[in-house]
C-alpha cells in the first residue's frame, strides 16, 4: 500500500493568467484535471489516443507473484517460465524498483540477469540478443540492459496469459 493512498492531493494549473485547482484523492483529482485538459485542449484527447503510456500501477499488480524487488535487485518468484519471460520479468522488476526508489538504476547487467534468472551466461546472452533485435530490451551500456516500452507491453501481455493458465 502506498503511503499517499487516501491522501488528499492538490493540482494547480495556470492558463492565460487564470488559476485552476483540483483537490481530492489522487485518482479523483487526476481524473478531474485530465477531463479539464480535454475540455480546454480538445486535441489532447485525440493525441492521448495515439501516445503510448504505461500504467505503472497496473504493472505492479500484474507482476505481483512473478517478481519482487529487494534492495539487491529483482527476485524472480515464478521460476517455471520461459527464459525470455524470466529475463523480461527481471528487467521489469528493475524498472519498477527504480520507479519506486528501491533500486538506484533501471538496468541490469548480463551477469546480474544470469544470477537472477538461474540460467547459463550463454543462454542469457542468446536471449538478450534476440530480445534486443525484437525491440523488447535496449543495450544501454557495456553489458547493461533495460526494458523498452514495447517490452513492458509485451511481457505484461505474456504475464496475463500465464496467470490465465493457472
Amino acid at each position: 500500500m502506498s503511503k499517499v493512498e487516501g491522501e488528499v492531493i492538490r493540482i494547480s494549473a495556470q492558463i492565460k493568467g487564470e488559476q485552476f485547482n483540483f483537490e481530492g484523492k489522487a485518482d479523483e483529482a487526476i481524473s478531474a484535471f485530465l477531463k479539464f485538459i480535454g475540455n480546454v485542449y480538445p486535441s489532447y484527447e485525440l493525441v492521448s489516443k495515439i501516445i503510448l503510456t504505461i500504467d505503472e500501477e497496473k504493472l505492479l499488480r500484474d507482476f505481483g507473484g512473478i517478481i519482487a524487488v529487494a534492495s539487491e535487485g529483482p527476485v524472480l518468484l515464478k521460476r517455471d517460465i520461459a527464459t525470455d519471460q524470466a529475463i523480461g520479468s527481471c528487467l521489469i522488476g528493475a524498472h519498477i524498483g527504480c520507479k519506486i526508489g528501491k533500486l538506484s538504476k533501471d538496468t541490469l547487467s548480463s551477469d546480474e540477469l544470469t544470477k537472477f534468472v538461474g540460467k547459463s551466461s550463454g543462454t542469457v546472452a542468446n536471449e538478450l540478443t534476440s530480445m534486443t533485435k525484437q525491440g523488447l530490451v535496449d543495450r544501454v551500456g557495456r553489458g547493461e540492459y533495460k526494458i523498452t516500452t514495447t517490452g513492458l507491453i509485451h511481457y505484461s501481455n505474456e504475464v496475463l496469459k500465464l496467470k490465465e493458465k493457472h
